[in-house]
């Protein structure tokens, strides 16, 4: 959830022009970063050691400081600088401690396109695992895939934001897989190291040049928290 919330936040801070919107991805083990060929592009994953925490309503504070790295590749080193700086200062904003007395936004913690599970079987109700959903933004549904098209019209269902559930109105197929998008809390975040400019070779051996990777740890202090792991 919250590498998928960073993800979020590179895609909504930088403008398209930019060139970052909309490659932005989450690392997995299968990501390899050379079979992506068009620059700037952004991969976002977590730092190991991951450990799942899990969060309870009212924590003033994380028990594991979890830590993210966005690993930024450019064509040029101007757009590698302005990166960063605009980075640092979104980032900045938002955090509670640079912003004393005022009320810093904070990074909105996504559940992103979360598969929902019907566990009464009865192909009308679908829950998450992650209760307490906000009422802005309104979350997204999706039916069997993520583009515009799969969105489902909210007239078809209603959402029980408490719960984190999703009710159709009709049954729906057996077959059908259905996701929401959704905010469930806000989350700080400092910069914990800058590595500027580094090498990148893929596997091919060809290197890349004017690269940036860039260490994220969460602030101690979490506006909202979340009953869900990490």
């Amino acid at each position: 959830m919250i590498v998928n919330s960073i993800v979020s936040f590179l895609k909504a801070t930088f403008p398209a022009d930019f060139g970052i919107i909309p490659r932005v991805y989450v690392k997995d083990p299968k990501f390899i970063f050379s079979d992506t060929t068009t620059k700037p592009f952004c991969i976002v994953e977590y730092i190991p050691p991951i450990t799942e925490e899990q969060w309870t309503i009212g924590d003033a504070q994380r028990k594991i400081n979890a830590k993210c790295q966005i690993t930024a590749l450019f064509n040029d080193y101007d757009t590698a600088k302005f990166f960063v700086s605009r980075l640092q200062t979104s980032l900045q904003s938002m955090v509670a401690i640079w912003n004393a007395g005022t009320n810093a936004p904070g990074m909105n913690l996504m559940g992103v396109c979360d598969l929902l599970y019907n566990p009464t079987a009865d192909l009308k109700t679908y829950l998450s695992y992650q209760p307490n959903w906000f009422t802005s933004p309104v979350p997204v549904v999706y039916k069997n895939g993520f583009l515009t098209a799969n969105i489902v019209s909210p007239t078809l269902y209603t959402v029980d934001y408490t719960v984190g559930k999703i009710t159709f109105a009709s049954v729906q197929l057996s077959t059908d897989k259905i996701y929401a998008t959704y905010k469930t809390g806000v989350i700080d975040f400092v910069i914990d190291g800058i590595v500027f400019p580094i090498v990148l070779t893929d596997i091919a051996n060809k290197p890349h040049y004017y690269n940036v990777a860039v260490s994220l740890s969460t602030w101690y202090h979490i506006k909202a928290t979340a009953d869900r792991l990490i």
